[in-house]
């Protein structure tokens, strides 16, 4: 995907005409042609016009009769072609999950018997839910249905309307549950964000004396938000051990050939100005000014940048 520091997320208001739930097809919104994230769950049906889809760190086929399960913040795009058909369902995680109150960072960790309908959702970077025409007959028919019941909203429509969602969702969980709890039972969520981090580390290793480091870089190396990058951290600290270790070492490399002003000795000007470990880089800072900095000392808080 194209360049991902500046990747727009949508709200439900943003995308959808009520913040619950929302179903439509091509005709009734302009597509998004750039990579992007929702604040909420998306399902995309493709109706005709084979494609790809990009899916975090994943390119994935996405031809006629597959379904896309995104999860909220999950950076994604489906480039539908010019003649191509689709349908797509927007619907915030209160509507699917009233029962399990969650940060939307956190649905990729839990657990499949708490809540199975996650299931295609966690796994879409892993797996293509392409139906046979039999089983997408049955999508298709789900999909009238629930249009009809949200043009014709009255009460008792949003439980029909969840009861559609979970439905669609059951059908196509059925279909492919074999590799869906081979996938839970090898965790590959986790797999996911070791490679995940795996790129951050790598991008982090190669620019580490770049001034310009920040944290939307480097979220946008591994095709993550900078918010689920630092959740992501906040639970990985021998990642932030290892950043924190690179930059003083990079500390020593400098410090030691800079003992005496020059045109091309660093300072502190030289440093990011928005660094990715604020207080890392802090006393890198101070290394320029005479202090010392204890390469021991604990990782603070990382900022957004």
């Amino acid at each position: 995907m194209s360049s991902l520091s500046r990747v727009p997320t949508y709200g439900m208001q943003q995308r959808s005409n009520r913040d619950d739930f929302y179903i439509r097809d091509k005709h009734e919104r302009e597509a998004l042609t750039a990579p992007h994230r929702h604040e909420y769950f998306q399902i995309q049906v493709n109706l005709g016009g084979d494609t790809v889809q990009h899916i975090g760190g994943a390119v994935r086929p996405f031809p006629r009769n597959a379904l896309s399960f995104i999860l909220p913040h999950r950076l994604h795009l489906i480039p539908h072609p010019e003649h191509g058909n689709f349908m797509l369902i927007n619907f915030a995680q209160g509507f699917l999950l009233p029962h399990l109150p969650c940060d939307p960072l956190d649905l990729e960790d839990v657990a499949l018997d708490q809540a199975p309908e996650l299931a295609p959702f966690q796994f879409q970077e892993h797996l293509d839910f392409i139906l046979d025409d039999a089983a997408f007959a049955s999508v298709q028919a789900l999909l009238e249905r629930m249009r009809e019941l949200d043009r014709t909203r009255a009460f008792g429509t949003s439980t029909l309307l969840r009861a559609g969602l979970l439905e669609l969702i059951g059908l196509v969980s059925r279909q492919f549950s074999e590799p869906l709890q081979q996938l839970a039972s090898e965790r590959a969520t986790h797999r996911g964000r070791r490679d995940a981090l795996a790129r951050v580390t790598a991008h982090i290793r190669a620019h580490i004396a770049d001034p310009g480091l920040t944290l939307k870089d480097a979220a946008a190396a591994a095709f993550l938000s900078p918010n689920y990058l630092t959740h992501l951290l906040r639970k990985a600290a021998p990642l932030a051990n290892w950043c924190w270790t690179g930059a003083c070492a990079w500390r020593a490399r400098t410090c030691s050939t800079a003992t005496k002003p020059s045109a091309t000795s660093p300072s502190a000007a030289d440093l990011p100005t928005r660094p990715i470990f604020p207080g890392a880089f802090a006393r890198l800072r101070g290394c320029h000014q005479g202090n010392s900095a204890d390469s021991s000392a604990p990782i603070e808080r990382i900022n957004d940048g």
